[in-house]
């Protein structure tokens, strides 16, 4: 097959879509990948052709503007990012693709659906989190929470209608509509609450014991074992880190994923509850510059270390709730604490409490709230015993990338 991948978004959206082209490639197909510029270097390293959307610099610019990582404004924001690689991706489609050949796109590629509607090509979408099919069943909308059990289903439906209109559909339809009008389609609503769900197939990278299937998600819908696996890429500790690890207890890791940009209070609340809580954290960061320096003995700074490898010398990690970070912190048995900023993370946060992997705080809480909750999380015999249990179901499922291979064959 041919296989036409657009992945626009965070990291958590772009990387497992980049390891699903590698997957493809060693299952035989030939595979082309539209992204922001900044995921380049990795998509090359996997082997695959890149062709870049939206102007350079996009991706760090969503990263580092703390207006996108506010749930209540955000989405406004990030449209403009979203929408920035809109015709690039749709443009890029029209150049490669073949008779036959097969899109797969994230859950902000749009680019991708208006090509699969325009040359009429078969498609599947990707959604990294179930929090994507916006379900009045089961959902956390942002920080007001879950819906709660006692609410009608009418009325949530009623809710999600005026989100949608004044908040999501209502940011992003003008700009979709003017784009459909350009390459002779006609207008649509709803875009991101149910548009952008291919008719061919929707894969939820997600499995069914994290987040059940809902009955108001696609006909089309499917889950899969989340999309990690242990990485190719070579990678070692520094001697400083190497240094910093032999030197003391396990550290907690610090991470706060694509928003990292975003995030100097986040990084200087966890340093001062560590302080508090007697603990050793290393931070990861592509943005050194949010974090105060010098840093003090007991916090250590990297850039980049892939998780599966890092992650077992660390004894819980903090984090914004990322599927993927989520995921590879079952796999290596930590407990999480999870701080949600936007979009998907409150949802993910619910779901990891539900199975009592973690805990979970709001990201205005105080450094000495967080030292509480790093003291009753290590020394909680309930979460340590249930993150176990997650491990092994983690270690123990199917290959949630293979699976995704499988899909996209079935088209």
């Amino acid at each position: 097959m041919h296989v036409i991948i657009g992945a626009v978004g965070t990291s958590g959206d772009t990387l497992p879509l980049i390891e699903l082209g590698r997957h493809l490639m060693a299952a035989g197909h030939d595979v082309d990948f539209i992204g922001l510029a900044y995921f380049e270097r990795r998509a090359r390293w996997a082997g695959l052709r890149f062709h870049p959307a939206g102007p350079p610099g996009l991706f760090e610019a969503m990263a580092s503007d703390p207006s996108v990582w506010d749930w209540a404004v955000g989405f406004r924001s990030l449209w403009k990012m979203l929408g920035a690689a809109m015709a690039d991706t749709f443009a890029a489609v029209d150049r490669l693709r073949r008779d036959g050949s097969v899109l797969v796109g994230s859950s902000g590629a749009v680019g991708i659906r208006l090509a699969q509607e325009k040359f009429r090509l078969r498609a599947m979408t990707v959604h990294m989190s179930p929090f994507y099919f916006f379900s009045y069943e089961q959902n956390c909308i942002g920080g007001l929470g879950a819906w709660p059990d006692w609410l009608p289903r009418a009325v949530r439906r009623s809710v999600l209608s005026i989100i949608d209109r004044h908040y999501i559909d209502g940011a992003c339809r003008a700009d979709v509509n003017a784009m459909r009008r350009s390459i002779g389609l006609t207008d649509v609503k709803h875009v991101f609450t149910r548009w952008i769900h291919s008719p061919d197939r929707v894969v939820c990278a997600v499995p069914d014991w994290f987040a059940a299937r809902q009955t108001d998600w696609p006909a089309q819908s499917t889950s899969v074992s989340f999309p990690v696996t242990q990485t190719a890429e070579p990678w070692a500790p520094s001697a400083a880190l190497a240094a910093f690890l032999a030197n003391g207890d396990a550290p907690i890791v610090v991470s706060a994923c694509t928003g990292a940009g975003a995030a100097s209070t986040f990084f200087q609340r966890a340093i001062d509850a560590a302080r508090l809580s007697k603990q050793r954290v290393i931070l990861v960061s592509r943005f050194p510059n949010q974090i105060m320096q010098p840093l003090p003995s007991f916090a250590f700074l990297i850039d980049y270390a892939p998780f599966d490898q890092l992650l077992p010398h660390a004894r819980a990690i903090i984090h914004n709730g990322g599927i993927g970070t989520m995921a590879l912190a079952m796999r290596a048995g930590l407990p999480q604490i999870i701080v949600p900023f936007a979009y998907d993370q409150f949802f993910n946060a619910m779901q990891l409490v539900v199975l009592r992997g973690g805990m979970t705080v709001r990201r205005q809480r105080t450094a000495s709230e967080l030292a509480d909750m790093i003291a009753d999380l290590l020394g909680s015999t309930q979460i340590a015993a249930a993150c176990i249990e997650l491990q092994t179901r983690t270690i123990e499922a199917s290959d949630g990338l293979q699976e995704m291979v499988r899909q996209v064959e079935s088209l």
